[in-house]
């Protein structure tokens, strides 16, 4: 049974690379900190990538994120938007993102990014994942301003919806969680 969701949950993230992206706007959800009140390094804007590659963050110069591609499928999601994406046999991956902050303290050098989605839905003929997820990355960005060495912490509250197992829980609530986490280092690709 749990070999049939996790092959499920497979499935969706594969077919999800199948079509193009419709975006519908909502209000801008990031918040920028900078703990000296300085405006955001001019080395810190630009895309960063993570070595397993299955995160990136765009930084803008005022220190907000533009897009971010999140694990989930490789989806590029931007803030404010609902990201619809086509699936195969007519199915429909739905992203809503919710408030992301970006924290930076200069004087430590480490820089702290909170994704939320608050609501993600992926549907396939009878098939559907669906729920919600925090992802928290903390991590020192190396004196070249080129690296960022990364705690990440993800809060995944997932449900598949299958004939065969209605309602199936695939992630335990944040609240009685401490989060799936991972050591990530992600590299300055672009400008």
């Amino acid at each position: 049974m749990i070999r049939v969701l996790i092959f499920l949950c497979c499935t969706f993230v594969v077919l999800a690379f199948s079509g193009c992206q419709d975006t519908t706007k909502i209000e801008n959800p990031v918040e920028v900190i900078i703990e000296d009140g300085t405006g955001f390094p001019e080395f810190l804007v630009g895309t960063w990538r993570a070595n397993n590659d299955n995160w990136e963050f765009v930084f803008e110069p005022d220190g907000t994120i533009s897009s971010v591609v999140i694990s989930l499928g490789r989806m590029r999601i931007k803030p404010g938007q609902i990201t619809k994406i086509p699936l195969a046999q007519g199915g429909q991956g739905v992203f809503e993102p919710g408030k992301w902050m970006v924290s930076y303290d200069p004087s430590s050098r480490e820089l702290t990014v909170k994704i939320f989605i608050k609501h993600l839905r992926m549907e396939m003929t009878n098939q559907v994942l669906e729920g919600k997820s925090t992802n928290i990355f903390i991590g020192k960005i190396d004196d070249k301003g080129s690296t960022w060495y990364v705690d990440w912490t993800g809060f995944p509250d997932y449900t598949v919806h299958t004939p065969e197992h209605p309602n199936f829980k695939l992630s335990k609530d944040m609240e009685n969680s401490h989060g799936r986490q991972a050591a990530l280092i992600f590299e300055k690709v672009a400008p």
